[in-house]
This record gives C-alpha cells, sequence and structure tokens, in this order.
C-alpha cells in the first residue's frame, strides 16, 4: 500500500473551523495519513493531499513535476466566482491566473457540493470527471459538548430557546447587512458567533471587510444583535442547541456547515433560497427565503416565532438529515479515492 501525506501548513490560521477543522475531519476518518508541515521530503510514488488550494493565495510550484500522486481539495471559489465583490489587486490576479492554470495539472481535485463542482469546472477548464464531490461532517464531539452546562447564556444575557443563531464568517457573501436590517424589523434577538464580530469598525479598512463594516454600524448599541465573537466548543454547541432557528442567508456557500452543525443538535434553520441549500438540506429541516429581501426574512422570522409545533417538526427533519453527513461516508469515499 502505498503512504499517504497530508500537508498541514495551509491551515495552522484557521484550526477551529474551515480548513483546520477539515484536516482534523481527514485525520479522524483516515487513520493512516502521515501528517507533514511542507511539501518537501514527500517519497517519490506516495500520494500527497493538500487539503486546501487557495487559488488567490501562495503560487503552487510545487504542482510542476511533483513526484507523488496529488489530491487537492479545493473548497469552493467564492472570490473568483464574484470579483466585484472580492478585489484581487494587481499581484492578486496574477496569482490566480497561475494558480488556476496549475489547477489543471492535478490528477484530482476534491470539493464539498455539486455547486463547487461546477464552479471549479467553469472558471479552472477541469473536467468534472476529474472533480470528486466528497460531502464534509460534523463531528460528534458537537454532540458531547451539547450535555456540557454552560454559563454562556448568563454571558450574554439570553434566556434559551428565545433567540436565533448565526454561526460562521463575515464575508460579502454571507449577507450579514440584510441579515442585520431584516431582524432589525421584527423584535427577535439573534446571536452572532464568530470571532471577525468582536472587530473595532475604525480598524476596517480593506475593500473585503466593507460588508463587516456596515454591519457594525448598523447594529452598534442594538440589544437585539447580539455579538457573541468567539466562544468555546461547549458554548457552541449550548447556543446552537438552544437557539430557536439556526440563520444562514449566504448569497452563495461552497457547503454551509451550520446548517448541519444545527440540525446535529435538532434546531432548524432558515436558508436562503439558493442552489447549494437546496443540495445540502434537500428541503429539510429549513425554511427557504429570499436572501435579496429584508421584508421576507423578517416576515418569516415573525410567523416563525408563533409557530412552536412546526420549529420542532422542522427540528427533527434537521437531525434527520443532518445524519446523512456522516464519518462512515466521509470514510469509506476517501479510501476509494486513495485506493
Amino acid at each position: 500500500m502505498k503512504s499517504v501525506y497530508i500537508v498541514e501548513s495551509s491551515s495552522n490560521n484557521s484550526a477551529a473551523r474551515g480548513v483546520g477543522r477539515y484536516v482534523s475531519l481527514l485525520k479522524q476518518s483516515v487513520p493512516s495519513l502521515i501528517s507533514v508541515p511542507e511539501y518537501a521530503s514527500i517519497p517519490r510514488g506516495s500520494i500527497l493531499i493538500e487539503p486546501f488550494f487557495n487559488l488567490i493565495g501562495r503560487v503552487a510550484w510545487n504542482l510542476l513535476g511533483a513526484p507523488s500522486r496529488q489530491i487537492t481539495v479545493i473548497h469552493d471559489l467564492i472570490p473568483l466566482k464574484y470579483p466585484d465583490a472580492f478585489p484581487l489587486g494587481f499581484w492578486g490576479r496574477i496569482r490566480a491566473t497561475v494558480n488556476t492554470f496549475l489547477a489543471r495539472r492535478v490528477p484530482i481535485v476534491v470539493t464539498d457540493s455539486h455547486v463547487s463542482q461546477r464552479d471549479i469546472s467553469k472558471i479552472c477548464h477541469i473536467d468534472t470527471k476529474n472533480i470528486k464531490v466528497i460531502y464534509p461532517y460534523v463531528s460528534e464531539t458537537l454532540k458531547l459538548n451539547a450535555s456540557i452546562e454552560s454559563a454562556i447564556f448568563e454571558t450574554l444575557r439570553i434566556q434559551k430557546g428565545s433567540y436565533y443563531i448565526y454561526v460562521g464568517d463575515v464575508n460579502w457573501n454571507k449577507n450579514i447587512v440584510t441579515m442585520a436590517k431584516a431582524f432589525l424589523q421584527t423584535s427577535a434577538t439573534l446571536v452572532c458567533v464568530g470571532k471577525s464580530f468582536m472587530t473595532d469598525e475604525s480598524n476596517l479598512s480593506h475593500p473585503w471587510q466593507t460588508e463587516l463594516n456596515q454591519f457594525l454600524k448598523l447594529t452598534k448599541g442594538s440589544a437585539q444583535i447580539v455579538l457573541a465573537g468567539h466562544v468555546s466548543d461547549a458554548d457552541l454547541a449550548q447556543l446552537y442547541k438552544h437557539a430557536y432557528y439556526n440563520v444562514l442567508l449566504s448569497r452563495d456557500e461552497g457547503f454551509g456547515f451550520s446548517y448541519v452543525e444545527a440540525g446535529l443538535l435538532g434546531t432548524p434553520s432558515i436558508l436562503a433560497s439558493t442552489p447549494i441549500f437546496h443540495e445540502i438540506a434537500q428541503g429539510k429541516g429549513c425554511v427557504y427565503v429570499n436572501p435579496q429581501s429584508g421584508d421576507e426574512i423578517a416576515k418569516v422570522v415573525n410567523d416563525l416565532q408563533m409557530d412552536t409545533k412546526e420549529r420542532d417538526k422542522k427540528g427533527a427533519e434537521a437531525a434527520a438529515r443532518a445524519k446523512t453527513f456522516s464519518q462512515l461516508a466521509f470514510a469509506e469515499a476517501w479510501s476509494t479515492l486513495i485506493g
């Protein structure tokens, strides 16, 4: 059997969620993986997994004349798909052009959804037969953490079952300004989890931070929009478990982890009616809304607050759907790919 290596250096800055989490999922599911910090010293004839090929990051010259069989993971191409919202600058465009060319040299690309598969095929000009969709999963430790009592509710001054929750990043595609405007039209409380929510708006000068800047100004001083910032795994599990609904109104995504995370704990979601969420949720355990209509979102939030029976029904659906994104399926898909 060939040795299988995984490069971890690209995940160091996102160990809690994102790429770092994906590396953890791989390690849990493919125990034979050998971790290396860089590309050097990979034996000829082995298999190398690059868990995060960032097309706008450093130029991946290692793909030229690689001595190993490479499997590269491209999670999504959101910045390249929406260049007006994610200006790359001169050198960013150069890196993206070179890396897009180099991506075509990779024998196998893995991605998180069929939506991302189509994007990668279109933008990188790679045949879809060379792009394998392997759905990620949520570790069962989330459920274990949900049994740990937490003081997060006292800290945030919220009551269990009385709030909605958003967990994630703050880039343009997350649509957080529309989300905030919609909730400010209601009486509902929205708890926002993510380290970027604690950023001082006076320090936001990068074009990619425009959406966050607007969000922070819009919600400043609001008791309705609670900025929890970064929380522990135990606190996050508790917040998910006792939320009325999870909220994910992204303009676009590569997967949409919070739908699965919330669903694993029996919490349904309000989702943007976009292709990725129709693929991932399949209409189970969720309510779809037009992500561009703050009025529609506000109406749905108001209507949902009056129907706890429907909430519980959708929570059970979300739990069942979340179980389909299993470690077993993930491990089997990767084992088949590795051979």
